[in-house]
């Protein structure tokens, strides 16, 4: 979508919660394996997301099996935390796919956008405990 669309749609749509999905970096500095699954940031070089909804997140994969990872990404900005930034949200969450390659010829393990996938339906159709 981009930044800008990503702004406006926080800002317009109906929703409490800003959720970016994203390609990640495959590199041994963030402990994150070309075949693994979804990353959920924790922070990137704009903000730092919404505990609670990365914590779920984390855990709702554990659930799920799909070998979640969590990161804070360096030299890194999502659509989510534009939105937070220019406070057109005031909760983003960032779900990364884990990519090697991330500005050129990206690669992804076969599984990796079903995994993200589950993750996400799972997350949207569970009520957030409250």
């Amino acid at each position: 979508m981009g930044g800008i669309g990503a702004t406006y749609a926080s800002r317009t749509l109906p929703g409490e919660i800003t959720l970016a999905l994203d390609v990640g970096p495959v590199e041994a500095e963030y402990q994150v394996p070309a075949g693994s699954g979804p990353v959920v940031a924790y922070a990137d070089d704009a903000v730092v997301y919404g505990k609670p909804v990365a914590d779920r997140l984390m855990a709702l994969g554990r659930e799920l099996g799909l070998d979640p990872r969590a990161a804070v990404w360096e030299s890194y900005h999502s659509d989510a935390s534009r939105s937070k930034s220019s406070g057109q949200t005031a909760r983003a969450a960032l779900l990364s796919l884990p990519t090697l390659s991330t500005h050129g010829y990206e690669v992804q393990h076969r599984e990796t956008v079903e995994r993200c996938a589950r993750l996400v339906a799972e997350f949207l159709c569970r009520p957030a405990p409250r």
